[in-house]
């Protein structure tokens, strides 16, 4: 028998992070860092399709990263989410945050 070769594809540059989303809040912005590194987020909307609408257009602004380079893994459903974005790294995302935050 032949061994098979495995099927190999390239992957893009990017990274994924967690969030948690605090629907109805007075302005749109970064809550705080919880102790697990997930951003909690605050954003005025308050019903679901427009939370991920939302916090993938925030992230947008903040990050300069297109909204079509980001993607709702997990939690399209509820206020964890788990989003993954190409085209910038775990390191660039930080620093963004951090200036958000001071």
């Amino acid at each position: 028998m032949t061994p098979q070769e495995p099927r190999l594809h390239n992957g893009q540059k990017g990274a994924a992070l967690t969030v948690r989303v605090v629907p109805g809040a007075e302005s749109d912005g970064i809550i705080a860092v919880l102790k697990d590194g997930t951003l909690k987020i605050g954003l005025r909307v308050h019903d679901m399709p427009a939370i991920n609408k939302a916090v993938i257009a925030y992230l947008s602004d903040i990050f300069d990263v297109p909204t079509n380079n980001f993607e709702i893994v997990a939690g399209k459903e509820g206020i964890d989410k788990l989003i993954s974005v190409l085209d910038i790294d775990a390191h660039a995302i930080q620093e963004r945050v951090f200036a958000q935050i001071k």
